[in-house]
């Protein structure tokens, strides 16, 4: 194989390697996110349940303290530690365990929707619904935690460019043995040359791969070795034959 297709076909190896490697991790990271997302959404589903049981349940007392037990009731059937915030039909604020109102702001508008959105280096699922119970319509405002997700794609990512660079460092050091081993002709072809130029006309060079660059090269020196020679002999035999 000439040297140049050997060093194309390791770079090709090398971007097919970085490729396919950026494609698994985008893609498994869809999929991981997909997952958690639906999780989410499962978990919200079930405290909007819980949340309508319980409401339900305090149907008779209509006060703040109502809500609230009915809140915390609803939150023990929850993981993950979620943050709600819920709403009366006018507006006011029943219940709110958003630590920052920034994010609480970042709920979508539209019921039934929710916004993936970033606040202090975590991602949260941001999820907004209504509930009705007790003849009353609720808004719910849901927080999940999706960071863990993003975490892990970064982690993975991580460890994919130390692995790539591994690969680049083993690629660069069999590069440099097959460009040294590939030479070894050219240096034996340096050397025939400095004989022959220093007298030695029998000098010849090797020919290991007579179909690659380095093989032309020294068959050509040897013919032009093969020509020199010659010429050199006639003329030392004229001189002789005028002596």
């Amino acid at each position: 194989m000439k040297l140049s297709t050997r060093m194309v076909a390791l770079a090709l190896c090398l971007v097919a390697v970085v490729a396919a490697t950026g494609i698994l991790l985008v893609a498994s990271f869809h999929d991981s996110l997909a997952s958690e997302l639906g999780r989410g959404l499962d978990a919200y589903g079930m405290y909007a349940a819980a949340f309508q049981a319980s409401v339900e349940a305090f149907a008779g007392m209509q006060s703040q303290q109502a809500y609230d037990r009915a809140v915390r009731i609803s939150l023990r059937f929850i993981s993950n530690a979620p943050m709600v915030a819920i709403m009366d039909s006018a507006g006011a604020v029943l219940y709110d365990s958003f630590p920052d109102q920034n994010l609480l702001s970042l709920v979508s508008e539209r019921s039934g929707q929710y916004v993936v959105r970033a606040m202090n280096g975590r991602q949260y699922q941001l999820i907004r619904g209504n509930a009705q119970a007790a003849g009353s319509e609720f808004v719910l405002s849901y927080a999940w935690d999706v960071s863990r997700v993003y975490q892990t794609a970064r982690a993975q990512a991580r460890n994919a460019v130390l692995l790539i660079l591994f690969m680049c460092a083993v690629l660069a050091i069999l590069l440099y043995v097959s460009v040294r081993w590939s030479f070894a002709p050219m240096r034996r072809l340096g050397a025939a040359a400095e004989r022959l130029s220093g007298g030695a006309y029998d000098a010849r060079a090797p020919v290991v791969h007579p179909h690659d660059e380095v093989g032309a090269l020294a068959a050509t020196f040897n013919a032009m070795a093969d020509s020199i020679e010659s010429h050199v002999a006639a003329l030392k035999k004229r001189d002789e034959a005028q002596k």
